[in-house]
């Protein structure tokens, strides 16, 4: 898509995260305000189906996505190449499957400059983990698609614990760590395939296109 657009160069990174249905609709039950975090669960229910039943009742799946930068010699080509990703049917069967927006250029209120943009961008989508926290991976569920204030880990659990029944649980009890963590086959699978991929080339950078 990109070779056959003019005035279009783009590079980011192959991204394989593992998700709960289970937990996300969990999460919908308990969320009593009308928000875009339910944009994941919904997209996640329309792959869904197209699964065979016999694998649509699985505990987890691999949700495997390209997060990526975009450059344009202007604005006109920019977006006419996101109307031809739009229009590319396999994409399309899948509302809200294609989402390209523009670099911020603020943050907290401060400016916030390309290279800072840049930087953040490489380390999120080659993070290795499932959520993102402080600059930190971690191996926890994502339970939506939107961007949140990621610098502060107890602002995340301040902001979670409410929406799992787990969580209350675990605040009152204090006897689970993180609900919201993968099991060890999970960690497992997820770590095979991200090696599998790096190692799609000898510099370890085969996720990158």
């Amino acid at each position: 898509m990109t070779d056959s657009s003019v005035g279009i160069w783009t590079l980011g990174a192959v991204e394989v995260e593992m998700v709960s249905l289970e937990i996300m609709r969990e999460n919908r039950k308990l969320t009593t305000t009308v928000s875009g975090e339910m944009r994941k669960l919904d997209v996640c229910e329309a792959l869904l189906k197209k699964l065979p039943k016999k694998h649509q009742k699985l505990p987890s799946y691999l949700l495997i996505h390209f997060h990526g930068v975009v450059s344009a010699v202007n604005e006109h080509r920019f977006d006419q190449f996101e109307q031809r990703l739009k229009a590319v049917k396999k994409w399309a069967k899948i509302p809200r499957a294609i989402e390209l927006k523009r670099l911020s250029t603020q943050f907290k209120g401060r400016k916030k400059p390309m290279d800072s943009n840049l930087k953040d961008i490489a380390r999120y989508i080659t993070k290795g983990g499932n959520d993102w926290i402080g600059n930190k991976a971690y191996l926890r569920y994502k339970l939506s698609f939107d961007g949140r204030d990621t610098s502060d880990e107890e602002a995340w659990v301040q902001e979670n614990w409410r929406k799992n029944e787990i969580l209350k649980q675990e605040r009152i009890e204090d006897g689970l760590e993180d609900a919201l963590s993968l099991n060890h086959h999970e960690i497992s699978c997820l770590a095979e395939v991200i090696d599998r991929m790096m190692n799609l080339k000898r510099n370890r950078i085969g996720y990158l296109v």
